[in-house]
């Protein structure tokens, strides 16, 4: 009887890895992990254009002024997503990235 109970105690998932779980099911993570991605190519986008060809066009204030608001919204939103501990590899890189000297 022992041994039964033990059993059912190690196969019951525990709440935060079974959200996860579902998420990863669901396709939740890879879906955000690729609107992320996307918004970081647009933004690289526009910031390269800028540095190929603003000065000549005049187009580097009025891009540059889209653009960091959409990287300010990225980063928080990533940082968000950090500090709730949705992968241990990424807290784990964060807090390394954290205790180098000179990075912010």
């Amino acid at each position: 009887m022992a041994h039964c109970a033990n059993q059912h105690v190690r196969n019951r998932p525990i709440e935060p890895g079974r959200a996860q779980a579902l998420q990863h099911a669901s396709g939740a993570h890879r879906r955000r992990l690729e609107a992320w991605r996307g918004e970081m190519l647009a933004c690289l986008a526009h910031t390269e254009a800028v540095i190929d060809f603003g000065e000549e066009e005049g187009l580097a204030a009025g891009v540059l002024d889209g653009v960091r608001p959409r990287v300010a919204a990225l980063l928080g939103d990533l940082a968000r997503h950090l500090r709730a501990g949705a992968h241990p590899h990424f807290k784990a890189v964060s807090l390394r990235r954290r205790a180098q000297p000179g990075v912010a």
